[in-house]
């Protein structure tokens, strides 16, 4: 029994030591080498227009803060979510076996948080050839003009933080462009223009596991004692 016991404990042991290693590594790896948080703050500079009330029922005006994060990862295509559930991939431009002098980088930049306007009926209707959710970044060229941006669209609604280079090149300091407009459904606008710093790039963390690991702990010690007990007669 004893020489059993001895056996059973080593293994188990040993089973741990290497759950604590692997989990270890997994709690400090990130997600992603390649997904960042890009965080912005700044204030609204410019009202185009209220004809739609929307500024004046958000309590915005000029010189109000605002503020934007997106996740953002140049290494894979931007997405929108269509009306169906469904999702579908954005593609570069030109596309293979196409030739044009628009140059378009698609890429993934999902919007976490930030100050953007919607008319909160128009946001829930179909948009004509439009998607329910469309967010993403893109950097585009033609023959005398560039922009990158990360923008946020939905039904009748849309904002986007931009400048004249590829977002890739941004960098901590660097001021950027806002733009956030919407409709009502009789057609009326509201929308503002803005500047923003961009403030922070950070890597995606995954989630702590150490308590996955806690648990493993807990059922190989639940179980050893279920089997002394077994043995005991208990």
């Amino acid at each position: 029994m004893s020489f059993n016991l001895h056996g059973r404990l080593v293994m188990n042991i040993k089973f741990v030591l290497s759950v604590f290693i692997v989990f270890g590594w997994i709690g400090i790896a990130p997600v992603s080498q390649a997904e960042l948080v890009y965080r912005f703050t700044g204030h609204i500079t410019q009202i185009e227009s209220d004809s739609a009330g929307l500024l004046a029922a958000a309590g915005l005006s000029i010189g109000s803060d605002i503020h934007y994060a997106f996740s953002v990862d140049f290494n894979h295509q931007a997405v929108i979510t269509h009306y169906d559930g469904s999702v579908e991939e954005l593609e570069d431009l030109p596309r293979p076996g196409e030739q044009g002098n628009i140059y378009a980088d698609l890429f993934y930049a999902d919007f976490l948080e930030g100050v953007f306007i919607k008319d909160p009926v128009a946001s829930n209707m179909q948009w004509p050839n439009g998607a329910l959710k469309n967010d993403g970044g893109i950097y585009s060229t033609l023959p005398s003009f560039s922009s990158g941006s990360f923008f946020h669209d939905g039904g009748y609604y849309s904002m986007s933080v931009f400048r004249d280079n590829h977002p890739e090149f941004w960098n901590v300091g660097d001021q950027v462009n806002v733009f956030s407009g919407a409709n009502v459904l009789d057609g009326r606008f509201s929308g503002f223009r803005g500047v923003v710093t961009l403030d922070q790039i950070s890597q995606v963390p995954l989630p702590s596991l150490a308590w996955m690991f806690g648990v493993f702990i807990m059922v190989i010690f639940k179980r050893e004692r279920g089997y002394l007990r077994l043995r005991a007669g208990i």
